[in-house]
C-alpha cells in the first residue's frame, strides 16, 4: 500500500494513533505523497509517519511545521519513489534519523546515526546489495594514507589514496583521526587545512570493506569510539576543507562539519548509502542536516542524486566556489 493523499487526509491520519500506525512499512506502506494543491492546512501534528512523506512542489513555500520529509517536482517523483521502493527499510530509517537529528545535539545525533546504521547492517536490503556488488581490486597503501604537514600555525592534512579516489578505508580513517587529535591537543594550531590528492577529494567508504563487519553491536561501539565527525565538530571554526571532484558519502558528510568549505567547480556531492540498504554513517545525518536542512538532506539521501557545485553553493552545502 502506497498512499497519495491530500493535506487534509494526511492531517486526519497523523491525528489518530491508530491511523498513524498504518503509515509504516510494517503495514505495507512504503511512502506517502501529498498533493500541495489539495485542501487542508499544513500544521504540526501529534503523531509521525514511519515511512517517508513526500510533498509535490507547486512553487509555494512549505512551512517548517509541515510533517513532510522531502519535496520534489513532478519530474523527479517517479525516480524517488523507485529508489524508496528498492530500499524501503533504509529509506524509512533515514527519514526517522533525520527527523530526530534536526533538533539533537551533535553527540546525540552521532550516536543515534551509528545505532541505526549498525541495525541496517543486518537488513535484507544491505545483504542483497552485498550479493550484487562488484568487488574491486584490494589496494593497500605501502605508505601513509594521510599526509600531515605543519606550516607555522597551520596544519595541512592531505588524504593520500589517489588511485582509489581517497576512498575512506579503516586505515585512512584511523590516520585521519590521529591527525585531528594533533589539531585538538596542540593549542598553537589555529588553522587546519584539509585536501585530497588526485582526481577526487574523497569517494566515500571503501566498498571492498563493506560487509566485513560480523558483529553490528561491536561495530557501533567502534564507530562511536573513534569518530572523525565527533572530532571535526570540535574543530568547526579551525578547519578549512578544500574539495574537488567526487565528494561522496564520507567525502561530504565529514566536510560538512566545517564552517569553511571551498569547492572547485568540478566538485559534485552525493549520498549513495540508502541505495545500498544503509544510511549515511560518517555523520551526515547530523552535519548535512544542520547545514542544508532536513528536507534537502533527505532528498540527497533517498534519491542518491548528484548535486553539482553551483547547487551546493546555493543550498549552503559549501561556502565558496572556485571557478
Amino acid at each position: 500500500m502506497n498512499e497519495f493523499v491530500s493535506r487534509k487526509e494526511l492531517a486526519t491520519m497523523l491525528k489518530s494513533p491508530i491511523l498513524a500506525e498504518e503509515l509504516s512499512l510494517s503495514h505495507g506502506c512504503y511512502y506517502v505523497v501529498v498533493d500541495p494543491n489539495s485542501q487542508g492546512d499544513w500544521e504540526e501534528l501529534p503523531f509521525q509517519s514511519r515511512c517517508p512523506i513526500i510533498a509535490l512542489e507547486n512553487g509555494s513555500p512549505i512551512p517548517p511545521e509541515a510533517p513532510i520529509d522531502l519535496s520534489c517536482d513532478a519530474n523527479r517523483l517517479d525516480d524517488i519513489l523507485e529508489a524508496i521502493t528498492a530500499q524501503p527499510e533504509a529509506s524509512a530509517v533515514a527519514c526517522q534519523v533525520l527527523r530526530a537529528n534536526e533538533s539533537s545535539n551533535i553527540n546525540q545525533g552521532l550516536v543515534l546515526e551509528s545505532l541505526a546504521y549498525s541495525t541496517l547492517l543486518e537488513s535484507r536490503g544491505f545483504q542483497d546489495w552485498l550479493l550484487k556488488r562488484k568487488i574491486g581490486e584490494n589496494h593497500q597503501n605501502q605508505s601513509a594514507n594521510v599526509i600531515i604537514d605543519r606550516e607555522g600555525n597551520s596544519l595541512h592534512i592531505t588524504l593520500d589514496r589517489p588511485d582509489q579516489h581517497n576512498a575512506y578505508s579503516e586505515e585512512l580513517k584511523d590516520e585521519f583521526c590521529s591527525a585531528l587529535h594533533l589539531a585538538l591537543h596542540d593549542s598553537s594550531i589555529t588553522k587546519v587545512i584539509i585536501t585530497g590528492k588526485g582526481r577526487s577529494f574523497c569517494s566515500g567508504g571503501d566498498l571492498n570493506e563493506f560487509g566485513s563487519v560480523k558483529d553490528p553491536a561491536n561495530a557501533h561501539l567502534s564507530r562511536t569510539t573513534r569518530s572523525a565527525g565527533s572530532l571535526l565538530a570540535k574543530l568547526t571554526d579551525k578547519t578549512h576543507f578544500k574539495v574537488h571532484g567526487a565528494c561522496i558519502g564520507a567525502g561530504i558528510e565529514l566536510t560538512a562539519f566545517s564552517n569553511q568549505i571551498t569547492a572547485h567547480q568540478n566538485s559534485f556531492f552525493q549520498l549513495p548509502e540508502v541505495g545500498m540498504g544503509l544510511i549515511p554513517g560518517a555523520g551526515g545525518t547530523v552535519s548535512i542536516n544542520k547545514r542544508i536542512g532536513r528536507r534537502r538532506a533527505a532528498f540527497m539521501a533517498l534519491s542518491g542524486t548528484r548535486i553539482d557545485s553551483e547547487t551546493a553553493l546555493k543550498w549552503g552545502l559549501i561556502d565558496e566556489l572556485l571557478t
